[in-house]
């Protein structure tokens, strides 16, 4: 009897094929992502988010380079309340870390390259409390590191994506692929997370990443 085939199975990823025959082929992600209109719109996160080190991977593409805008925030009273917040000011990724020693409340550790409005970037952000290190990479390349002195703070208030407060500071632009570990990526991990979209960096070779480390996860491919 003739074999019936009874089902044709999709590639699950399309790729872009090289017809040269050097098989280089490409592979096509998804390209999607979670459009923030920059008046009203955020995502909330765990209620009650652990201080801890902290890694934060996500794209970004951003509208308007103009003004003060939240990309995740541990707390809802601004950044001299949390350990931690991420924001963007004109153009520039900004981590903010909160301590007690007086002065203004916080310091921010600001990127050195300003990014282009409605271009797709990979932002890879890492704070070691351990360490007092902040550092900030740009698709997979360090872009700015600081090391601090002040006492910081050690809330553990909840997350927000896409604002700085439920009430202000909103993003406007797309985000994509946002996740949140609990540990500092090494550049390794930033390598592979960078060369390899929709994928995580526990998948590499060698890390030192577990499951338990990925706290929050949203894939946001919804157009």
């Amino acid at each position: 009897m003739a074999t019936t085939i009874q089902q044709i199975e999709l590639p699950k990823k399309a790729r872009a094929v090289d017809t040269s025959g050097n098989n280089n082929h490409g592979q096509i992600y998804s390209g999607r992502g979670l459009e923030f209109d920059g008046i009203g719109d955020y995502l909330t996160g765990p209620t009650s988010f652990p201080h801890s080190d902290v890694t934060i991977a996500l794209w970004v593409n951003q509208n308007s380079d103009s003004g003060y805008r939240g990309l995740v925030s541990r707390s809802s009273g601004g950044a001299s309340s949390a350990n931690w917040s991420l924001w963007w000011n004109n153009g520039k990724p900004v981590i903010f870390i909160g301590h007690s020693s007086g002065g203004s409340g916080y310091l921010d550790i600001t990127a050195n390259t300003k990014l282009e409005n409605n271009v797709w970037y990979r932002l890879v952000c890492t704070v070691d409390f351990s360490s007092k290190t902040g550092k900030i990479y740009i698709n997979g390349i360090l872009d700015k590191t600081h090391t601090w002195t002040e006492s910081h703070l050690t809330d553990s208030d909840a997350i927000l994506i896409g604002s700085l407060t439920p009430s202000a500071n909103f993003w406007d632009g797309m985000l994509s692929d946002a996740q949140i570990w609990n540990k500092s990526f090494t550049q390794a991990d930033i390598t592979y997370d960078y060369l390899n979209p929709e994928s995580l960096a526990l998948n590499g070779g060698g890390t030192a990443l577990t499951e338990s480390n990925l706290k929050l996860w949203y894939p946001m491919q919804d157009g």
